[in-house]
């Protein structure tokens, strides 16, 4: 059989004709085991004989054998054969006679699939190959299908947990995300974990396909040592039970800590050892490498103390601090300090850090509980003096005690204290108080002096004493030069046609003689009868001669030698002419070559030269605008100290402002000391225009100018308008020219609207004239039978409120009623029901069915025609009851008619022998001549004429 399928197909070789040929699978879906069916169908335009179809199969897929079946409405004769082979489905359909395949369209065969436990969606994809009758090859599209295994997978994320080392007695969390990697909800029942200590945010919970969840695991460890723990979660997951680990090594916090202090250099210092401890602590060991610049003191145990016992050790340059309890019992408390370590601070400024080593915090089991230590530093401050080794006086007179300022600098962070200063010599000391302090970072001075008996040079060694640690005094080498003050100097003032230098001469010697240059400007000239002298020159011949165009001599001198009168004051006065004041302003009379000599020829002069500033002063006034204002006077030359009065004239409509040097006064008076160039500013007259207003605004208000043109606006608020100004005038906009500040007001009235209300068929109220922003109630009645429809502006509300901002006009619209008249019966008919306006007449008729007679209407009117106003909804029902004889026998005989029965048969004898034959219901049954023949039994109703009989046919 094998070997004819392979024949068939080999012979399909035939190159694909061009036709729509479609092979699709089914998707299906199921749970672990189940076994599900595909469907394989087939869209053909060709003729199709054969068909070969391969199908991969995922290894949780499998065939299950001989499930595979034709659709016997396509089958014309066709066998299928379906096997597995290598994890592919393959089936062969074919015709041993080569028949086609019926129809085109629908399912050709169908198979199963048994689904094993891993849940996924897996796709099935056919290879086809479609053969005709002559064996040619047909072209096919295949539709892709998928099976889905339908299971919950669970997938813990988060498979080991760390808290890592953490401090007990707090409380700490870690996420743990589970996963449904299935193809179906999965619901956790449990999640579980050995220790007590833990706790779940959430245990039981379920998860959607493809999505995961996360929860919080929380960890408040009480005891310390590592631990290790089991998660376990257990779930509907066809993966069953899943566990996850849990580590964490929680420890007990005993900290010891070294407290930063700070001090100043040779002080001594407390550094506070303290300790926060979880666990009972009963002693303690640790050890400093210390600096040198730190020196042990003591150690000096807290009030956490018991009976313990401290004491420190130094070997080296290592200092190490215990302390225990005889009878082992804690230290009190969980915080705190332990003890004070005293040092001395035997150091320069700077950071010292202080570093514990070789920690134990021993418990009463003589476990060393450390968790942790922190060092700190001790910081030492101190002072640092930065100064000069030298300190030069320069020259000074020996009239007074020489002077000099030396200055010193503080560079250190603590204060620098001058604690004395003394000299190798004598006549040296310092006039600054001492001890003198410096804070850090600043500078102070020392005033040194030294009281001078001789002329000449003088020099010592200052010590200076300080608490610098490295600089404990200072050494400085002091210098100077003393000096016998003689000298000259020059005065002068002016005169009508020049100037007068006046010499002065201040001496500590006994001077007899004198001689110097005069140097000045070119065109000033003296001569010897311009030269006088003074008192102190008395018994002295003085001369003085032209040496140079700018330079004169003058020579003192007395034949006898005598002495100069005087130490200070005139000697003599020389008058200089030929020029302007303005010429000769800004120069210098300069005097040099000067010699002072005493009676041993000795020239004694401490100052060689000496100089007069010649100077006046420019006085220039005038104003900022010709135009505006006017000055009494334009100013000139003047000396220094020579006063003017000058004023500021404003021309009319201006105002004086202020001088360019900001005085503010119009008339002021100026003390020439330098040169002076003012200006008058005048300024325009600036009036003010204030406008207010009330229900309205205005534009025009501020500062203008003299002859400004301005433009003014009143602007009404909404629902205002304007009336006039304050001034009368009723235009809204104007231009006024301002010549003097201007108030004005702006009248506004409200405005007044007019309500205009119509209606037909009703009435309104509401009409009448408001002020703007009334608010006006609206109201519509309707007459009787009418009914309220609408305002004119659409508003369906018959009572409303309206704020009146401007003339209404509404109609309100009234409307008829129309009224509902609804007429039922049983056994007969009724006219008039439909819908009619209010107060319409409306004819109402009742009529009967055969059989029937009216009686009433349901408000108990007994005329079956009537007629009825319509002013409201009306319902009638019209009663009808049947029409019936006394006698219920088998003859029944009217007055004008005889009727009766022989074998069910019925006849009529008597007006005429036509007649009607109606049953209990009113339906004739009959209608013509007696006989009638064979009624059934019952009960009927003979009617011909206006006669009317029941006869009851047993």
């Amino acid at each position: 059989m094998k070997k004819l399928f392979l024949m068939i197909f080999m012979a399909i070789i035939s190159i694909a004709m061009h036709a729509t040929n479609t092979i699709s699978l089914t998707s299906a879906e199921g749970k672990y085991n189940d076994e599900v069916q595909i469907d394989v169908s087939l869209v053909n335009s060709n003729v199709i004989t054969a068909v070969e179809i391969t199908i991969p199969l995922d290894k949780n897929l499998t065939y299950v054998d001989e499930s595979a079946a034709l659709n016997t409405a396509r089958s014309n004769g066709h066998l299928i054969s379906a096997a597995e082979v290598d994890n592919e489905l393959r089936i062969y359909i074919y015709s041993m006679s080569l028949g086609a395949l019926k129809g085109n369209e629908g399912v050709l065969c169908s198979f199963k699939l048994k689904l094993k436990r891993e849940p996924a969606v897996y796709t099935l994809t056919p290879s086809v190959v479609l053969g005709d009758v002559v064996g040619n090859s047909l072209s096919v599209e295949t539709r892709n299908a998928t099976v889905t295994i339908l299971a919950p997978k669970l997938e813990i994320h988060t498979k080991d947990i760390d808290f890592g080392h953490i401090p007990i007695r707090s409380t700490y969390t870690r996420s743990v995300t589970l996963a449904n990697v299935g193809t179906s909800v999965l619901t956790v029942s449990s999640i579980t974990i050995d220790d007590e200590d833990f706790e779940f945010s959430e245990t039981a919970f379920t998860i959607v396909a493809g999505e995961a969840k996360s929860v919080t695991l929380q960890y408040a460890p009480m005891d310390w040592g590592a631990i290790s723990r089991t998660v376990t979660v257990t779930s509907d997951a066809m993966n069953g039970v899943q566990k996850a680990n849990v580590v964490a090594d929680p420890f007990s916090v005993n900290e010891l800590h070294v407290s930063s202090v700070e001090g100043i250099a040779d002080s001594i210092v407390a550094v506070p050892i303290t300790m926060n401890n979880m666990e009972p602590i009963v002693g303690a060991q640790f050890s400093f490498k210390l600096p040198e610049a730190l020196v042990y003191e003591g150690v000096e145990l807290s009030e956490r103390a018991t009976d313990h016992v401290a004491f420190g050790t130094m070997h080296s340059d290592t200092l190490t601090i215990m302390f225990y309890s005889p009878t082992n019992t804690s230290l009190a408390g969980e915080d705190g300090k332990l003890c004070d370590v005293k040092f001395r601070l035997n150091g320069t400024s700077g950071w010292y850090y202080l570093s514990p080593e070789n920690v134990v915090l021993s418990n009463v089991g003589s476990i060393n509980m450390t968790s942790a230590v922190y060092g700190e530093h001790v910081i030492i401050q101190s002072p640092e003096m930065y100064s000069e080794g030298y300190l030069d006086f320069g020259s000074s007179p020996i009239t007074e005690k020489a002077t000099a300022t030396y200055s010193i600098y503080n560079g250190g962070q603590a204060p620098l204290t001058i604690e004395r200063v003394t000299f190798l010599a004598e006549r040296y000391g310092v006039s600054t108080k001492l001890p003198l302090i410096i804070e850090a970072y600043q500078s102070r001075e020392i005033i040194v002096e030294y009281t001078p008996t001789t002329e000449g040079k003088y020099s010592t060694t200052m010590n200076i004493y300080t608490n610098d640690p490295n600089n404990r005094m200072k050494n400085v080498e002091v210098s100077g030069e003393i000096y016998e003050p003689n000298s000259l100097s020059l005065s002068g003032q002016p005169t009508a046609d020049g100037y007068v230098v006046n010499v002065a001469m201040d001496n500590y010697s006994d001077i007899v003689a004198m001689q110097f240059d005069v140097h000045w400007v070119e065109g000033m000239t003296t001569d010897a009868s311009k030269l006088q002298t003074t008192a102190r020159l008395s018994g002295h011949t003085a001369s003085i001669t032209k040496i140079g165009d700018v330079d004169y001599r003058v020579v003192v001198f007395s034949m006898s030698n005598a002495t100069i009168k005087g130490n200070n004051g005139d000697v003599m006065s020389i008058s200089f002419s030929g020029l302007s004041r303005e010429e000769y302003n800004n120069t210098v009379v300069r005097v040099d070559n000067v010699v002072l000599s005493n009676s041993s020829s000795l020239n004694k002069v401490s100052s060689l030269d000496a100089s007069l500033n010649v100077n006046f002063f420019n006085v220039s006034i005038d104003v900022n605008d010709d135009a505006m204002g006017t000055v009494s006077t334009s100013g000139g030359w003047f000396e220094k100290g020579d006063t003017l009065n000058v004023s500021a004239i404003a021309n009319v409509n201006h105002h004086f402002v202020k001088w360019s040097d900001g005085i503010t006064d119009a008339t002021r008076t100026i003390t020439v000391t330098d040169n002076v160039t003012l200006s008058a500013e005048f300024a325009i007259n600036i009036y003010t225009v204030t406008l207010t207003a009330e229900n309205g605004t205005v534009t025009g208000s501020g500062e203008y100018n003299h002859g400004t043109e301005v433009t003014l606006i009143a602007t009404p608020n909404t629902g205002y308008h304007f009336v006039k100004w304050s001034d009368g005038v009723t235009d809204a906009t104007r231009t006024i020219t301002v010549t003097d500040n201007v108030t004005l007001t702006a009248e506004f009235a409200i405005n007044i609207y007019k309500v205009t209300l119509t209606a037909e068929n009703g009435t309104v109220t509401g009409a009448g004239e408001y002020n703007h922003g009334a608010e006006v109630t609206l109201t519509a009645t309707p007459n009787t039978g009418y009914h309220f429809v609408k305002w004119s502006d659409g508003e369906t509300t018959p009572t409303r409120t309206i704020t009146v901002t401007d003339n209404v006009t509404l109609t309100a619209e009234f409307a008829i009623n129309v009224y509902k008249v609804t007429l039922t019966a049983e056994n007969g008919t009724v006219i008039g029901s439909g819908e009619y306006n209010h107060g319409t007449e409306v004819t109402l008729t009742a009529t009967p069915d055969k059989g029937y007679e009216f009686v009433q209407w349901s408000d108990g009117d007994t005329c079956a025609v009537r007629k009825i106003v319509v002013i409201e909804d009306i319902e009638l029902i019209a009663e009808f009851k049947a029409i019936s004889i006394d006698t219920e026998v088998d003859e029944t005989q009217a007055e004008k008619m005889i009727v009766y029965t022989q074998n069910q048969t019925l006849y009529v004898e008597g007006i005429n022998d036509s007649y009607y034959v109606l049953d209990m219901t009113g339906n004739v049954i009959y209608y013509g001549q007696s006989p009638v023949v064979a009624l059934p039994c019952g009960i009927y109703f003979v009617v011909s004429g206006d006669e009317t009989c029941k006869i009851m046919i047993r």
